[in-house]
This record gives C-alpha cells, sequence and structure tokens, in this order.
C-alpha cells in the first residue's frame, strides 16, 4: 500500500493589522494577544503528530506562529522565502474600507478578490501562484510518511490549495483561510486525494461561507 504524504497548511495567528482589516502582504507584524492564544491552540492540535517538520515563511508573524508549535513539539524547522506573503504594492497598509472607496467591488466577504491582486501594482498574483506552486511540489516530493506543517499566509495558503487541487490562482477565493485555520492536504503518490478544513479558536468568520471543494 502507497504512503499518504499529509501537509498541513496553517495561517499564523492574528495580528492588530489582521482585526482592523489592514493589508501587511510583505510588511512584518507581529501577534496579538489573540494570535498568541491561536498559535499555542494550532500548536495543541498538532499534539498527535510525530516526528514532523515545520516549514514557515521568513515573516515574523509567521516565523513566531511556527515558534510556538516547534517549542511545544521540538520538532525541525525550516525558513523558506517562497512561503512569504503576497506584496500588495501601493494597497500594502491600506484597509478594506479604503481599497473599496478606491476600487469599488475589489472586496468581497473581507477579503481582496482574486481578480483585483493585481491592481496595487505589487508582486502579480500568477508570479506567486508559481513560486508557492513549486515549493508544494518540492514538499511533496520529499516527504514520505513524516507529516509537514507550513506556516503562511492567507493568499499564499489559498494558492496552494489551488495548485494541490490543479486550479489556477483566480480560484482562491473558494479557499478562504481566516487566522487559526489549518488546512490539511492528503497527497498518495504525489497525487491529491483528499483535503480537509479545521477551524481553530478566535477565526472569524465571513458572512458567507463558501465550501471547501476539491
Amino acid at each position: 500500500m502507497s504512503v499518504t504524504t499529509q501537509i498541513y497548511l496553517v495561517r499564523h495567528g492574528q495580528t492588530d493589522w489582521n482585526r482592523a482589516q489592514r493589508l501587511q502582504g510583505g510588511i512584518d507584524t507581529v501577534l496579538n494577544r489573540i494570535g498568541v492564544a491561536q498559535a499555542h491552540e494550532i500548536a495543541d492540535r498538532l499534539r498527535p503528530l510525530t516526528g514532523s517538520i515545520v516549514v514557515t515563511s521568513p515573516l515574523v508573524r509567521a516565523r513566531q506562529t511556527a515558534n510556538a508549535i516547534v517549542t511545544r513539539h521540538r520538532w525541525a524547522l525550516a525558513v523558506d522565502p517562497r512561503l512569504a506573503e503576497i506584496d500588495h504594492g501601493g494597497w500594502s497598509g491600506l484597509t478594506h474600507a479604503a481599497i473599496e472607496r478606491a476600487c469599488p467591488g475589489a472586496i468581497a466577504c473581507g477579503q481582496l478578490r482574486p481578480e483585483a491582486m493585481d491592481l496595487g501594482g505589487g508582486e502579480p498574483l500568477i508570479s506567486a501562484y508559481r513560486r508557492v506552486s513549486t515549493a508544494l511540489r518540492q514538499l511533496v516530493s520529499a516527504s514520505q510518511s513524516e507529516p509537514v506543517v507550513v506556516v503562511s499566509h492567507g493568499v499564499v495558503n489559498a494558492l496552494l490549495v489551488c495548485a494541490a487541487v490543479g486550479r489556477g490562482p483566480t480560484h482562491m477565493d473558494r479557499y478562504p483561510q481566516p487566522n487559526g485555520f489549518v488546512y490539511r492536504l492528503d497527497f498518495r503518490r504525489r497525487t491529491l486525494v483528499g483535503i480537509n478544513r479545521s477551524p481553530l479558536i478566535g477565526a472569524a468568520k465571513c458572512s458567507h461561507p463558501r465550501r471547501v471543494t476539491a
């Protein structure tokens, strides 16, 4: 029987900018009190895993979340720059309300719509999709029976799920991941065979949630 590889996609805990609905992108921000609690809750929820490695974005909010997991379990830690959040360009630091005023329709259900991602003049969505797709392929190829925990960001994790299910980046809004959520991707022979979405504490809820489908 072939071995199933499990990839856990963790979105970092909440920051004050998340709470204010302000785009962070590549700007470094730190976890707030809720975010620290979420990071420790994630560590508790991952307790059944054994022999894991944690691969994190280099941004501080992700590294704080990853460090909480690593400290609790004494797992190995690696930093992968390809998991850094997309650069929002001129929209970095703006609130959703400000973006909506400047570009009506750009925000939907508390998230920047995929088709609006490139309007801020930052990293093109397709470029971010390509770098995270490469990272995912390498993670799946390198892993065998041991699970891998990936700690990253809302856009990047949504793009990772798109890459896993074989969809393009414009489908990323089908895979929302508020702070404190975890996706588990199950691969067999490098092919996705299962996907699970698990809420954790303090997670914001969308008024019109989308069902996760493969």
